[in-house]
């Protein structure tokens, strides 16, 4: 349906048939269809590749960040160190299917985990922030346009 709106939408009135037709105060064009240019390709093949490399960049990208992280910034490394420790006791309370208690203990480790979870996390974030401004203004350098 949407294609079918795009492709009216990019429509050209017919060279012998650019009359417009009145009815109920609308104007109604005789539409031809615009032929694909060279290179345009019909399926989203290619479309969903380069989604896939970029989002594969982006991961790798993340986790190169989160390592470098865990070597210089403290605070990073030990809410992650931390958070892995935490997991660990928590984690067979995350799994479980059935009811059950949670003791004060466990309650106050859930409540740390999460503290320590948006810790590392906002961490991360103003990182990855700072990379990303660093890496456009590397690439715009070299493309010339800021120098």
């Amino acid at each position: 349906m949407k294609e079918a709106a795009s492709l009216q939408s990019e429509c050209q009135p017919l060279p012998h048939q650019q009359t417009r037709k009145r009815g109920c105060g609308v104007n109604h064009y005789t539409m031809r269809r615009v032929p694909f240019q060279a290179g345009w390709q019909s399926n989203r093949k290619g479309r969903t590749e380069l989604d896939q490399s970029i989002v594969n960049f982006l991961e790798s990208r993340t986790k190169d960040i989160a390592r470098s992280l865990r070597k210089s910034d403290a605070a990073y490394a030990l809410a992650a160190e931390r958070t892995a420790l935490l997991y660990e006791q928590i984690d067979d309370i995350l799994q479980s299917e059935q009811d059950l208690f949670i003791s004060a203990g466990d309650c106050l480790n859930f409540r740390e985990y999460g503290e320590l979870m948006r810790q590392s996390d906002a961490i991360l974030r103003r990182e990855l922030y700072r990379q990303g401004v660093l890496d456009g203004v590397r690439l715009l350098s070299r493309a010339g346009v800021w120098t």
